[in-house]
């Protein structure tokens, strides 16, 4: 992941494609990887729901999951 003031870029090695990430995701991106280097690699499911604990949102209602998902997908997050 490569900053480009607050977004990024990501180069998926896998299939060629690169893929900008807005600002929230990069914040996001950046809590994971917190989270990930205090506690070990954990699900998409556990971390939905410390994200949403750790920021009040409610898990059922937004859209942190997809994004969790799609970080996976395009190698920036490994759960």
């Amino acid at each position: 992941m490569r900053r480009l003031g607050d977004a990024a870029v990501v180069f998926d090695g896998r299939d060629g494609q690169t893929h900008v990430l807005p600002p929230e995701a990069v914040a996001v991106a950046d809590w994971v990887a917190e989270f990930q280097q205090l506690n070990g690699r954990v699900s998409i499911e556990v971390l939905n729901a410390r994200l949403c604990e750790e920021f009040g949102i409610d898990e059922h209602v937004t859209g942190y999951r997809d994004l969790l998902n799609m970080l996976q997908e395009i190698g920036v997050l490994r759960a």
